[in-house]
């Protein structure tokens, strides 16, 4: 949360926040966030130091979620804003004024000074790259196969990297070749980690696969039992079985002691499941005796390095480019999958191959990259 804007402000959207994202209902969480959240505060949030501190502030990371249908959470918006209040209506045009103010903040501001107009509204759609289907991944099969033969000494495989490189989407290829209803998959959301949520949500996921599934959430919930308790239910019923417990963005937790030892406890305790991680640097609880014991696997993600695979990524998406600019993306961007998503959404705004090697000589597109980069790493 931004420190610039109200405190009480922050407070309030914050416990929206954890209100709807319990339930996942992105949907309820814009009516509400919206029309009972940020209107008492109109003339502060308009009033705001700087456009970009508002979007830090109340959309940066819902336009980054996604609902079933992939609509982007500002169409949604605006959509329940049609919906809720007929045109014309005084708080319609009130809520109308206040959406327009916080889609300016996206849309109106000028990356770069060469006409390259990519806006904040199309942003998600880059950073959410790693949100793809088999038929858009390109690469890694060795690494692939690797990570689907590991033997059951093997309790927790840690991907590491820098964001953008990949890991979530590596993550969800794995995921997709397995016994899918043995498949748990678990992402962490800063200002959003509880324990407690890890617990239940683990508890409906293995209550899905036994008998009388219902009562072992049920028995967690209640006041009685402690938190190491809790904890050894829950492994307890993980090694009746072998379950893949994948865990997205563990870099979120550092300094999170409760969750931090609740991993340590599990790759300790687990003896048939196993755990995946993806995180920006080697967490704390993935100690080098746990390598040598070869209970640990870790792996350092690259971007894509080979020339065929960097135009195979362009064909995928339709988009066909010559080894030279394959050349030039490599050694410029060393493959990056987030700067290959980057390009491809060039392509689409009209941008030719010769203008792209032109903008590429003269560093404009690493400089909207930067842009770019920089708020996935704050």
């Amino acid at each position: 949360m931004s420190r610039g804007l109200p405190k009480e402000l922050n407070h309030r959207c914050r416990q929206v926040f954890l209100q709807c994202d319990e339930f996942k209902d992105y949907e309820a969480l814009i009516a509400v966030f919206v029309t009972d959240e940020l209107l008492p505060f109109k003339s502060e949030i308009r009033n705001a130091n700087n456009r970009k501190q508002l979007v830090e502030f109340c959309l940066e990371d819902l336009l980054q979620k996604r609902i079933k249908s992939g609509k982007p959470i500002l169409e949604i918006f605006l959509a329940a804003l049609k919906d809720k209040y007929e045109v014309g209506n005084a708080l319609h045009d009130e809520l109308a004024a206040l959406y327009k103010d916080v889609h300016l903040a996206f849309t109106k501001r000028e990356i770069l000074s060469k006409e390259i107009q990519l806006s904040y509204q199309q942003l998600p759609d880059v950073l959410s790259f790693n949100f793809l289907g088999e038929e858009l991944f390109v690469g890694r099969k060795r690494l692939i196969r690797e990570l689907l033969s590991l033997s059951n000494k093997t309790r927790i495989v840690a991907i590491i990297g820098i964001p953008g490189v990949g890991k979530t989407s590596l993550m969800k290829q794995v995921a997709s070749q397995l016994k899918l209803s043995h498949v748990f998959w678990y992402e962490f959301h800063s200002g959003l980690l509880s324990l407690n949520n890890i617990l239940i949500t683990l508890a409906q996921f293995i209550g899905n696969q036994i008998d009388d599934g219902d009562n072992l959430a049920f028995t967690l919930k209640s006041p009685e039992l402690s938190e190491e308790q809790r904890i050894a239910i829950i492994i307890k019923h993980l090694n009746h079985n072998r379950y893949y417990l994948f865990f997205d963005s563990v870099h979120l937790i550092e300094k999170n002691s409760n969750i931090e030892s609740f991993l340590s406890i599990l790759k300790q305790k687990l003896t048939q499941s196993i755990i995946f991680i993806s995180s920006r640097a080697k967490p704390c609880f993935c100690k080098p005796i746990d390598e040598a014991k070869k209970i640990l696997k870790v792996f350092h993600l690259d971007g894509l390095r080979d020339v065929d695979e960097i135009q195979d990524f362009f064909v995928r998406r339709s988009i066909q480019i010559s080894s030279e600019l394959a050349r030039e993306i490599d050694k410029r961007f060393g493959g990056l999958p987030l700067a290959l998503e980057l390009i491809a959404v060039l392509f689409k705004e009209d941008f030719t191959e010769e203008h792209l090697l032109a903008l590429a000589e003269d560093q404009v597109i690493e400089q909207l990259f930067d842009e770019i980069y920089e708020r996935l790493t704050p």
